[in-house]
């Protein structure tokens, strides 16, 4: 979160590890804008109504061959 970085994946080369660098000029971006959430906060955000919580929820109940509840 201190410096625009590029990573690129090495498996192509055969290894299994990442390729790590730093721009070349610290000022080459703008500062990033990072949020105030946290990733916790962000994940719950993102999928809110879109997770199946209960045995009782439709999507589950679908699945089960249940009756939908009204």
């Amino acid at each position: 979160m201190e410096k625009w970085t590029k990573v690129t994946s090495r498996r192509g080369e055969g290894y299994d590890e990442y390729k790590i660098q730093p721009a070349r000029d610290p000022d080459a971006f703008p500062k990033p804008d990072w949020p105030s959430r946290t990733l916790s906060e962000l994940i719950e955000a993102s999928f809110e109504s879109r997770l199946i919580d209960s045995v009782d929820h439709p999507a589950m109940r679908r699945l089960l061959g249940r009756r939908q509840t009204s």
